[in-house]
């Protein structure tokens, strides 16, 4: 931590401490290279858990590079202490300039959505889910830029390990999509899609539409998409902002944007008739609240363009036209092959994908990368025969050569093919179109064959991370040590098991016995069968856990994050009553136990059972701990310590509109 007197991290030269608060400090500093101002962040908590979350929005950010997104330059360890160098927003959040000036008008609010949308898209397609969009994560620079910010509970779409466990929540909530508050395997890109949508509706009307705070009601308002239109707000709002506005705000996600790439579209196409230099003119008068915004040059012409709408669409109907041109034009590379023959020249790349996974193959030519894109035999109107597989069918139909064609500048080039950890590299003398015709090898394009290898199972070394589904502690950790360390396995958990010669055996044991046989304990490209069994914490017991790691081929180093309940307790409510209101621990909400594993729900759903006359038993599973129990608002309180599979039977009367028991 820097004194008075210390004047550099690193090398980054300290400005000033600008910030503080529980995690750490926050200071301006200069980079040593760009020599530009930059923000230099400090975790405070050292322990390793908090170090591994710190550093995972850097991580995640590192990967971007988009003017949309804040960059992030570095992260490093000095001392005891953990960093993260990003880039310094001279401007505001979009949630003060709101405050500020009420309401955003309403072809800035569409400027500033179509920034936010590009920044979010280019994280969507890293395959990165915010999960936490909301004005105050959005940026505008005094430059008129709009940036993205803070990924610290991003998660990767697809991932089965995640920062959170089953029933624990996260995010802002009055921003938050239905389907977040249910479990992280329903959240998906369309869950930014509707943050988005919410940020645009406060932008228009200056308000939230729901509540910022974990509620039933506020939940429920969300789920059923209960709110105020914008047009209550609003006067005359433009089809654009309705259309954005109902696929982007709409609590069920198969009536929203499938991908923000239409939404881009949409935006794109609307701010062509306008010049950015003057939008962005505008949104810096918006920053310094100036009282002449409408009479900026971009206010002036989106007023004309208002009153001529038959201008208006004969101009687009021009644009579009001239644009179909100009793609027909570039796509069917008339371009290349006509105006610039002497500079470009035609590629036809072509490699097999031998073994390797269809969906996870990238292209990479001089580092910019996209996805290969297999064809296939079937032409998906057919019915497939009901006695063969389908995925095998539909697997077995995707051809096994990639053919594309590429048209490139003259002269050498870098081909990769990439899929997980395999990299195939090759270096290309591309020649111009006009010598490539000279030559009868080349008069049709440039061939480029990248042989590709077939991958082979090799170990895989696994760290495993257990967590409290309910506190989302770290109970215990399993390492699956080199061979230098192999004896540490010793001192490892007994209540992991693995499935080996039909029966369930110590992880441990299992490990160390394979070793001694010299044969690797983990193989990629197959899949091994887990438990967690008898496992204590804090005099609390877990139920018995099994669970499945797959590998795919080109694994080679897993951290998995699994996910422990603890046995529950049992709170037994006899009554007059079928459903006499419970509230425990001052909530009338809370975690229930189902099947193997908590679900956070309403007392009210647990419906009591006929058992006598008219006499209902009500039944509920709760996690173990300190239990304060009311039946009623009014009613007296229960305080005990149930342990797992221990049971409080409250006996209750409603007697003259009043719970005795």
């Amino acid at each position: 931590m820097p004194n008075s007197t210390t004047k550099k991290i690193k090398n980054y030269s300290i400005i000033t401490k600008i910030g503080k608060g529980g995690m750490g400090e926050v200071y301006l500093a200069k980079h040593p290279t760009l020599k530009r101002e930059i923000i230099l962040k400090r975790l405070s908590i050292t322990d390793k858990e908090s170090s591994e979350r710190f550093l995972r929005e850097a991580k995640v950010m590192l990967e971007f590079r988009h003017e949309n997104i804040v960059q992030i330059y570095d992260h490093f360890k000095e001392g005891r202490s953990t960093y993260i160098a990003m880039e310094y927003v001279k401007g505001k959040a979009l949630n003060d300039i709101i405050k500020e000036n009420e309401t955003i008008p309403m072809p800035l609010a569409l400027f500033i959505l179509y920034q936010i949308a590009m920044g979010l898209h280019h994280a969507h397609t890293k395959k990165v889910i915010h999960r936490d969009i909301k004005p105050a994560n959005i940026l505008i620079s005094v430059t008129g830029n709009v940036k993205l910010t803070d990924f610290g509970i991003a998660k990767t779409s697809g991932e089965k390990r995640d920062i959170t466990s089953p029933g624990v929540v996260i995010g802002t909530p009055a921003y938050m999509s239905p389907e977040q508050f249910g479990t992280s395997k329903h959240i998906t890109y369309q869950s930014d899609v509707y943050s988005l949508g919410v940020v645009f509706y406060e932008m228009l009307t200056g308000v939230r539409p729901f509540k910022n705070e974990f509620s039933t009601d506020v939940i429920t308002s969300i789920a059923k998409g209960k709110y105020i239109p914008a047009s209550r707000y609003v006067n005359n709002i433009p089809y654009i902002a309705k259309k954005i506005l109902s696929k982007s705000f709409n609590p069920k996600p198969s009536k929203r944007y499938k991908s923000l790439l239409p939404l881009i579209k949409l935006l794109r196409k609307h701010f062509k008739k306008f010049n950015l230099f003057e939008v962005r003119d505008s949104i810096k008068r918006l920053l310094i609240k100036d009282k002449k915004i409408l009479q900026s040059p971009f206010f002036v012409h989106y007023e004309k363009q208002k009153k001529k709408p038959l201008i208006v669409a004969l101009t687009i109907f021009g644009l579009i036209s001239i644009a179909a041109l100009f793609f027909l034009f570039i796509s069917t590379n008339r371009y290349h092959e006509w105006i610039v023959p002497n500079e470009y020249g035609k590629v036809i790349l072509e490699f097999q994908r031998a073994n390797l996974d269809p969906d996870n193959i990238f292209i990479g030519i001089d580092g910019k990368y996209e996805k290969a894109v297999f064809k296939t035999s079937y032409d998906g109107f057919h019915l497939i025969p009901k006695k063969i597989n389908k995925s095998k069918f539909l697997k077995a139909a995707i051809q096994k050569t990639f053919n594309k064609t590429y048209y490139l500048p003259k002269g050498e080039h870098d081909f990769s093919i990439v899929s997980g950890s395999y990299k195939n590299l090759k270096k290309v003398i591309v020649s111009s179109r006009t010598m490539q015709r000279k030559n009868k090898k080349t008069r049709k394009g440039q061939e480029v064959n990248i042989p590709i290898s077939d991958l082979w199972a090799q170990e895989v070394t696994v760290y495993f991370r257990f967590w409290d589904s309910i506190s989302n502690k770290l109970l215990f950790i399993f390492d699956h040590y080199s061979d230098r360390k192999i004896n540490k396995v010793k001192n490892e958990e007994d209540e992991l098991k693995i499935f080996f010669n039909k029966k369930y055996i110590k992880l441990k044991d299992y490990i160390l016995q394979r070793k001694k046989d010299n044969f690797n304990p983990f193989i990629s490209n197959k899949k091994y069968y887990l438990m967690v069994e008898g496992f204590k914490s804090r005099g609390y017991l877990y139920n018995t856990k099994k669970f499945v790691v797959k590998f795919a081929l080109d694994d080679r180093t897993l951290i998995i994050h699994t996910p422990l309940s603890p046995k529950p307790c049992k709170i037994i409510i006899n009554s007059d009553v079928k459903n006499p209101p419970i509230i425990i621990n001052k909530e009338k909400n809370g975690y229930i136990f189902k099947k193997d594993s908590y679900e956070y729900m309403s007392y009210k759903k647990i419906e009591g059972k006929l058992i006598k006359g008219k006499k209902y038993k009500k039944e509920l599973l709760i996690p173990p701990g300190w239990i304060s129990i009311r039946i009623s608002k009014k009613g007296k309180k229960i305080n005990k310590k149930l342990k797992s599979g221990e049971n409080l039977v409250v006996n209750v009367k409603k007697e003259n509109g009043k719970y005795i028991y």
